[in-house]
């Protein structure tokens, strides 16, 4: 038996140890065993079941509290964990977003989401030329002081990226495809070329 709110603090690790793509597996998993309402029972087996003489097939049974209260508002925070994650003095944005995000042509983000750091905005639209990114953010005045923005701009097929503008000037400090924004002014536009 598998408890909901438990799989929402595992992937909430795995962002933490930089394997995005295992965070968005078990979001998935996640996800895949709600009710229709988008709520969860206190317990459920999420294992397959098979018997030798009839075809093998998926069992999700729940028990328990329905809705269970923890395990819907854990899938709140997971979400908004793949949208905006903080460790430290630090703040990722977009840390663990499905890659086929940047496939399409429609935009994303938060608006005016509460972080440690304050009140954070942004918005990434992948270019219908498939080949550039674009992102605005804003950053309000909070309670902790912030030192960096890690923005991870998930490229299809982890392809990375080329080069970096911030604010219409060239950025060399990005690895792969996270753009790394030491001491990050309070708003900011970035221009990205993929790989």
């Amino acid at each position: 038996m598998g408890f909901p709110y438990i799989l929402s603090d595992r992937a909430i690790s795995y962002i933490r140890r930089g394997q995005p793509d295992r965070t968005l597996d078990l979001f998935n998993a996640y996800v895949d065993t709600a009710s229709e309402m988008m709520g969860w029972s206190e317990g459920q087996d999420l294992y397959h079941v098979y018997d030798e003489f009839k075809p093998s097939k998926t069992g999700v049974m729940g028990q328990g509290d329905m809705p269970h209260g923890e395990a819907c508002s854990n899938y709140i925070i997971l979400l908004r964990n793949l949208l905006l994650h903080e460790e430290g003095n630090t703040l990722h944005i977009a840390p663990a977003t499905p890659r086929r995000w940047m496939a399409q042509t429609k935009p994303f983000g938060a608006q005016d989401a509460p972080t440690y750091f304050g009140k954070v905005s942004f918005s990434i639209k992948p270019n219908s030329d498939r080949k550039t990114i674009s992102a605005d953010v804003k950053i309000g005045k909070g309670a902790c002081p912030l030192k960096k923005v890690l923005l991870h701009l998930r490229t299809p097929g982890g392809r990375g990226l080329a080069s970096v503008k911030i604010n219409g000037k060239t950025w060399d400090s990005f690895d792969g495809d996270t753009i790394i924004i030491a001491n990050p002014p309070s708003a900011f536009s970035v221009t990205a070329v993929i790989h």
